[in-house]
């Protein structure tokens, strides 16, 4: 009996210790799932930290393959550099590489937020300000313009269309700077992966461009066979001037410097009189006098419109009459 009952004991203490066992391997366990998920939710968070976005998530770099210069492949020209960046649909150039394949200068002070811009390249060196937030947007109030020996403001409107960017270390330029001041169109063919400086490899036709807000309602765009057909071609679209006087009618185009030349020819169509011609800035100051033409005559011309916004062509009656003339422009933007 005696050995009876310890054996009953014995496995009773077994069973317990077993019970003990299994409850301690099964605290274990779930303490391990814990450690597992507070760590995996500590991993999370460490990946969240470093996932955090800074000013370079905002940037779209822009894959450049191929740089242009009026039509010239630009041989210096290394792939693997970031070029041409875009931020908030604005587009931006690295301007050690923009200053100097165009041969200008640009400094930049962020204290006073101004930037001046020579003509002839120098030894400026940008040094970075935000490496830690990877780049960031920067303010310009004032440029000093050479060619102008004065300063310049953006306009409210403009603002936002001047400021610099620092990214990757480098200092960035607005193409708007670029375009407008120094004198140069900038335009990127994505598909193409072509950046093209100066002259564009596809022109623009003025009928595409239209006609600017101006005062002269008697100017419009055609393609009309009559107006465009001369000398037996038809040239399919163009702009037409009607009712010239002594006064002159002004076709107002906006090239938004996005352009480097504008040629064709202005024909005159219509009236006994002649008529004078001239390529007028955005003041209405004369910038070239194109000629004068009889009735049936056209007459050539080329223009650099580098870094201008707006132009006027003029046309007049020279015998200071009241006439019923009329001219068709014929041309293109490149």
């Amino acid at each position: 009996m005696t050995v009876g009952l310890l054996d009953a004991c014995s496995g009773k203490d077994e069973e317990s210790g077993a019970n003990a066992e299994a409850a301690a391997s099964e605290e274990n366990n779930a303490n391990t799932e814990a450690d597992a998920i507070e760590e995996d939710e500590t991993d999370t968070e460490e990946e969240e930290v470093i996932e955090e976005e800074t000013f370079a998530n905002e940037v779209n770099v822009l894959d450049v393959g191929e740089v242009l210069l009026d039509q010239e492949a630009v041989s210096d020209f290394n792939e693997e550099d970031t070029i041409l960046i875009e931020h908030e649909e604005h587009k931006y150039v690295e301007s050690e590489f923009v200053t100097s394949l165009l041969d200008y200068e640009i400094t930049y002070d962020p204290e006073k937020r101004t930037a001046e811009v020579y003509k002839g390249k120098g030894d400026f060196t940008y040094e970075p300000m935000h490496e830690e937030e990877e780049g960031a947007l920067l303010d310009v109030g004032q440029f000093y313009l050479e060619s102008m020996d004065d300063y310049f403001a953006p306009s409210d409107d403009e603002v936002d269309q001047y400021k610099f960017i620092e990214f990757e270390g480098k200092l960035y330029l607005p193409e708007r700077l670029i375009m407008k001041h120094l004198e140069t169109p900038v335009n990127y063919l994505r598909r193409d992966q072509t950046v093209e400086f100066g002259l564009r490899g596809e022109p623009t036709d003025v009928y595409d461009l239209g006609v600017g807000r101006s005062h002269d309602s008697m100017i419009y765009i055609t393609n009309e066979a009559t107006d465009v057909t001369i000398d037996g071609e038809n040239y399919e679209q163009g702009i037409k001037m009607t009712e010239i006087d002594p006064i002159s009618r002004k076709l107002q185009l906006h090239p938004e410097s996005n352009y480097k030349k504008f040629s064709g020819f202005l024909y005159h169509k219509e009236g006994d009189d002649p008529m004078e011609l001239r390529l007028l800035d955005s003041e209405r100051e004369v910038i070239e006098v194109i000629g004068t033409i009889k009735p049936g005559e056209k007459i050539d011309f080329e223009f650099d419109v580098s870094g201008r916004d707006e132009i006027y062509i003029s046309a007049e009656n020279t015998q200071f009459k009241v006439t019923d003339m009329e001219a068709v422009l014929i041309g293109e933007l490149q």
